[in-house]
């Protein structure tokens, strides 16, 4: 059985996440929020991240804060949800070694300078 559900809270926000259940809380991994909006062609359905600046995509909501839940999507939904998290995750992870390498290859070129090159050596 599939832990990917739906969220509705008390302030109106719909979500999708992937769920676990405790006594006084539900746990959301990968919050995304589900957003409508109509346009000319019909109504469309987008999603964004909930926890958008967060490093770690989890989080414990108070069942006080929660209207309804429910296990289970419509398989396509459910598959749209898993892609648009896998891709964000692989992106972000792309982001992070780029600029981890960056880092890197520009302290090698300090080390690289300070070790005592020449005394003709200009640092920019």
């Amino acid at each position: 059985m599939s832990t990917v559900g739906i969220v509705k809270l008390v302030s109106g926000e719909e979500l999708l996440a992937d769920i676990i259940e405790y006594k006084e809380h539900i746990r959301l991994t990968n919050p995304v929020l589900v957003c409508r909006h109509n346009t000319h062609m019909g109504p469309v359905i987008s999603v964004a991240w909930w926890l958008t600046f967060a490093a770690e995509q989890t989080i414990e909501v108070p069942r006080d804060k929660i209207v309804a839940f429910k296990y289970g999507v419509e398989d396509n939904a459910e598959r749209h949800y898993i892609r648009f998290v896998n891709s964000e995750r692989d992106e972000q992870m792309e982001h992070e070694h780029k600029r981890r390498t960056a880092e890197v290859g520009a302290q090698q070129i300090i080390d690289n300078l300070m070790k005592g090159g020449s005394s003709n050596t200009t640092i920019h």
